[in-house]
């Protein structure tokens, strides 16, 4: 097959694509204005700003959720569902208009029921704004935080003259600087610290007029946009207020394309860029989330020629492997199928000569055996699952695809994945940040539920250590709750050799391989064990293989790995996902993360 240079397709592509659509990002908006304070004067400009910047937003196809006069508790409850109802959103913005203060080095929202009389107060009646950030930050692919709280406050005043010298007093205007970045998200205050920010003359301030007068700019950077802000603000007081940014995006982000040359220009560019991500990612994972997120793409054609041949590849060596005695349920409300897709899917696979019962609507386990048959048969990954690409193989329409059910895998090897090319393509903010702890090694990643799974190829790494490699990427080694998570894990790093140590000591092949987070006390022996997953979660589950834990049968064992054996000595492939104990303090060939 001829393979055109890939700078002369994407000139070709231009030339002919005319406007390009924008991406199908999904854009969410937390806004808050607290005035009405109970216990202290209003502020008039809060409630008008969050007003102002909402309509703007709305412009920009944000969701946009707003609130004024929250006390502190219904600052938590808002949030929190607000967050809770936009996991993973693409952007999500974020507008915090009221009284701040600062006490011991942090920074805190004031809710309007705010009082303030002693320090014991602090934590009642005000909100973190580094927990809040940090809580955002981890909702998405890309967040960005207004704190517009620095305003001459006098209840901070009042509370700092109370209860402490007045040199004291006079050293606590406005916020402080954040203590740590804040990966994956951009954060703006809207004074320097130790500065106040103005309200201004008319009827928003003079930060929140500038950021509503430059958000819907179009072909604009993020970053450019702000710039014109500290610009305006600058200017408008004199230089008595100068907002500040705290920038650690992981990707630019443009909220407006506009129409015309320049706007075609720069679509097709967020475009090219993805696909050269993806292209070098070459993963199924990385195709699937680029035709996801850009269907109507001028690349699309040629990324779907990838995925498919990608997924005709995999199966090879994947094939039956999710089919191995995992019940993936029968309650139609989690599958994303209603019952008549069911029957249809059903009677599709009979008239096929696929075996999959009677078409009552319950995906029990002869449907999926049918199903992974027909995959099977069709050169596609034999899951049981009714994918996209399944669907479109029989040839039929369905109301939804299976989606919620399905673990989440990166590929089926581990790689080198580059952290700026990653953050393209994934939008869980949890993986970019561990990517770059992680990017001297080899991994491969997963989602079972809510809980982000790494795989590391780290050879002969001392435990402890890859345990605080663990938690430096923001988690632990990985422990299992029940025989599902523990096949979702085993599946991730089964398929990768380089995971697995083989040996032919003893009667037959075993087949050593990674560690995760399950470990013996000093003081365990068997049979008592004394042993304990490394969250404290308490010991519900374990799944030995025969005659384990044995402390190596004459040495003290400390760790859990996983653990494949045969009798067959010409096995090449083992099948089976049990543990071993071992007494060795190193990892073998490799460990499991695993991230809330």
């Amino acid at each position: 097959m001829i393979r055109l240079n890939f700078q002369i397709l994407i000139a070709l592509l231009f030339l002919v694509g005319g406007m390009l659509p924008a991406t199908a990002e999904k854009r969410t908006a937390f806004l808050l204005g607290n005035g009405a304070y109970a216990h202290a004067a209003n502020l008039q400009n809060p409630s008008a700003d969050v007003r102002l910047i909402g309509e703007v937003l709305e412009s920009l196809d944000f969701d946009v959720t707003l609130h004024e006069d929250l006390t502190r508790a219904e600052i938590g409850q808002s949030l929190s569902q607000f967050l809770d109802d936009n996991k993973n959103a693409d952007v999500t913005f974020v507008y915090l208009a009221g009284h701040g203060m600062q006490f011991e080095g942090r920074n805190y929202f004031l809710g309007t029921d705010a009082k303030l009389s002693t320090e014991f107060d602090i934590p009642s009646e005000t909100t973190p704004i580094d927990a809040i950030i940090k809580a955002v930050q981890n909702s998405a692919r890309a967040s960005l935080i207004f704190v517009d709280a620095c305003r001459d406050n006098p209840l901070a005043n009042a509370f700092y003259q109370d209860n402490f010298s007045e040199s004291r007093a006079l050293q606590t205007r406005g916020l402080v600087p954040l203590r740590a970045s804040a990966q994956g998200a951009m954060v703006v205050f809207s004074a320097s610290p130790g500065q106040v920010a103005y309200d201004g003359a008319g009827a928003n301030s003079p930060f929140a007029a500038s950021v509503a007068r430059h958000l819907d700019t179009p072909n604009s950077e993020i970053l450019s946009v702000m710039k014109r802000v500290i610009g305006d603000v600058k200017l408008e007081t004199e230089d008595k207020q100068i907002p500040i940014i705290n920038n650690d995006l992981a990707t630019e982000i443009y909220l407006k394309i506009g129409e015309g040359e320049a706007g075609q220009t720069l679509a097709f560019q967020r475009e090219q860029a993805l696909y050269e991500a993806v292209r070098e990612m070459n993963s199924l994972r990385g195709w699937s989330v680029f035709l996801e997120r850009f269907p109507d793409s001028q690349f699309a054609s040629l990324a779907a020629q990838e995925r498919d041949a990608l997924a005709r590849s995999d199966n090879i060596a994947v094939a039956n492997l999710a089919s191995e005695g995992t019940d993936r349920g029968s309650d139609q409300e989690s599958l994303g199928l209603t019952v008549a897709d069911i029957r249809l899917i059903q009677t599709k696979l009979a008239t096929l000569g696929y075996e999959a019962g009677i078409a009552d609507g319950v995906m029990g386990d002869t449907t999926r055996k049918a199903i992974a048959d027909f995959q099977q048969a069709n050169q596609l990954p034999s899951t049981g699952i009714m994918t996209e690409f399944t669907v479109r193989a029989m040839g039929i329409d369905v109301s939804g695809l299976e989606v919620g059910t399905i673990p989440i895998y990166s590929s089926l090897d581990a790689r080198k994945w580059a952290p700026d090319a990653l953050a393209q393509v994934e939008t869980d903010p949890r993986l970019i940040r561990a990517a770059e702890v992680l990017k001297e090694w080899e991994i491969l990643y997963g989602w079972y539920g809510d809980h982000l799974y790494i795989g590391v190829l780290a050879w002969r790494m001392q435990w402890p250590e890859a345990q605080a490699l663990a938690e430096r990427a923001g988690g632990y080694l990985a422990v299992m709750s029940d025989a599902e998570e523990n096949d979702f894990v085993y599946q991730l790093v089964s398929r990768d050799d380089r995971f697995w140590q083989v040996s032919n000591a003893g009667q037959g092949r075993h087949s050593y391989g990674p560690t995760f987070g399950f470990y013996q006390k000093k003081e365990g022996r068997e049979p008592d064990g004394g042993w304990s997953w490394v969250n404290d979660q308490p010991v519900s589950f374990t799944n030995w293989s025969y005659g384990n834990p044995n402390n190596g049968v004459d040495y003290d064992s400390e760790y859990a790995t996983f653990y494949r054996w045969t009798k067959d000595m010409d096995l090449e492939k083992f099948t089976g996902n049990e543990w071993n104990d071992v007494n060795l303090p190193r990892t073998g060939r490799a460990f499991i993360i695993e991230i809330e």
